[in-house]
């Protein structure tokens, strides 16, 4: 018996890529993620076949459409997220206040 191939559709935010929803045909699984994508809750969506190869006994995975840019990788951010510049953050530094000098039992009876 041959095995049918699943569709996966994947989103991508945070940096980590999830599988959202499986499906058995592949315009379902891109009208999917084209729904996904327009949520504009992710940074990338990506429908992935996958195939289980029966002369190697194992899986094989095919990209097969993606947003925004073609390739998978993320493009851009995601809405209400904030733009974060490329220097490197400044250091907080504590400006030291003058402390009381410490006095022995000796300055007491000086005084």
């Amino acid at each position: 018996m041959e095995n049918p191939n699943v569709f996966e559709v994947q989103t991508l935010k945070d940096g980590r890529w999830m599988i959202e929803q499986r499906c058995r045909n592949e315009e379902e699984a891109v009208a999917e993620a084209w729904d996904l994508f327009d949520s504009r809750h992710f940074q990338s969506v990506k429908v992935v076949r996958e195939a289980f190869d029966q002369a190697a006994k194992l899986y094989r995975e095919t990209t097969v459409f993606s947003l925004p840019n073609g390739n998978g990788d993320a493009a851009g951010p995601m809405v209400n997220e904030p733009i974060k510049s490329a220097s490197a953050p400044k250091k907080m530094v504590k400006s030291k206040a003058a402390k009381p000098r410490k006095r022995s039992l000796l300055d007491f009876f000086r005084e």
